[in-house]
């Protein structure tokens, strides 16, 4: 699916350049690193290295980088049902619309990309993110292994680089583990449920990114086994050896979503505007409808109930609205 672009207004030279925007990045990255840790309860949190908090040089380059980027956001965690069926989580793609729309509105190239299975789920964030920034968001649903040597594999790295994607993020996507298979939180294997995309962020021309809260994802190689082994229950089987150049650890992924937006307002506080209708409890729970009509269910509690990873709405709406507070402060 693809839809008119509209171009967002060129950016007046301002404070946002600079080492007056590194500096507020760098005030922003004190306080937000709390925000999207607070919460987290699956051990992450205990993990605080130089390489496990890259959110404010993530927003640093796509604002700062020279010439615009053209964004890929590759989200999709399948979850096993009770009752045997696969679905996929909310925890991701709430997170991926909130980015893409803000992406579209700043006038950025921007694509999700996903499972095929999942492509309901897609189809409606696109249809909300984008009809809000005007357009702007394609989409590529995966449908065989992408891994290097494949022939589809390499179809999607050419589709990738025609598009001239710079920037490709995961959030909230499975990530292979040592044996080269891929697990849940409970260490069950899903293996046979997901698209193997892993080999997009190795090797590749574009640089990456991952927002991450549970040790299994794509991104967590660059914190090391032994750190998730030591503080994620099943760690030594579940993590992830996928490496980065970007790790964001997040109490709940979706919020490291939130908190790019947040950051990108604070490195360009003259589009501010274009990007604070996304970091809104509106437009969270808009996607959040539109997860749920494709079907959606919340990772923890595997049902389609009213919380994401188990936590009520009020408090994830209470995060955005940290957010943009911390935004605003720092931008005045």
């Amino acid at each position: 699916m693809s839809q008119t672009r509209r171009k967002a207004d060129p950016a007046p030279v301002g404070p946002a350049q600079g080492p007056g925007r590194r500096e507020r990045l760098r005030l922003f990255r004190d306080e937000a690193r709390g925000l999207i840790l607070d919460g987290a309860n699956r051990g992450i949190g205990n993990i605080r290295t130089p390489a496990s908090f890259s959110l404010h040089r993530l927003a640093e380059d796509l604002a700062g980088g020279g010439g615009e980027p053209c964004i890929g956001i590759l989200t999709g965690f399948p979850i096993l049902l009770p009752d045997g069926a696969v679905q996929f989580e909310n925890d991701g793609p709430i997170g991926a619309g909130m980015m893409a729309g803000a992406f579209a509105a700043l006038g950025w190239k921007t694509v999700m990309l996903s499972d095929h299975k999942a492509g309901g789920i897609v189809e409606n964030v696109i249809e909300v993110a984008g009809s809000s920034a005007g357009g702007g968001i394609d989409k590529i649903l995966l449908d065989s292994n992408c891994s290097h040597g494949t022939p589809y594999g390499r179809e999607i790295r050419t589709q990738l680089k025609k598009l001239g994607i710079t920037h490709l993020i995961a959030i909230e996507r499975p990530g292979k583990a040592r044996d080269g298979e891929y697990y849940n939180m409970r260490a069950q294997q899903i293996s046979s449920h997901i698209i193997a995309a892993d080999a997009l962020f190795r090797d590749c021309p574009w640089k990456t990114a991952g927002f991450a809260d549970g040790g299994n994802e794509i991104g967590m190689g660059k914190v090391g086994i032994d750190r998730i082994a030591q503080y994620v229950d099943k760690g030594s089987t579940i993590v992830s050896r996928t490496k980065v150049d970007y790790l964001t650890l997040c109490g709940v992924s979706n919020w490291g979503g939130y908190g790019l937006v947040a950051a990108l307002a604070v490195a360009m506080p003259e589009r501010r505007d274009l990007l604070f209708p996304y970091l809104s409890p509106q437009m969270n729970r808009k996607l959040f409808a539109a997860c749920k009509r494709a079907g959606a269910v919340d990772g923890v509690t595997r049902r389609q109930t009213s919380t994401v990873d188990n936590i009520p709405f009020a408090e994830h709406d209470a995060k955005i609205d940290a957010f943009r507070a911390l935004a605003d402060r720092l931008i005045k």
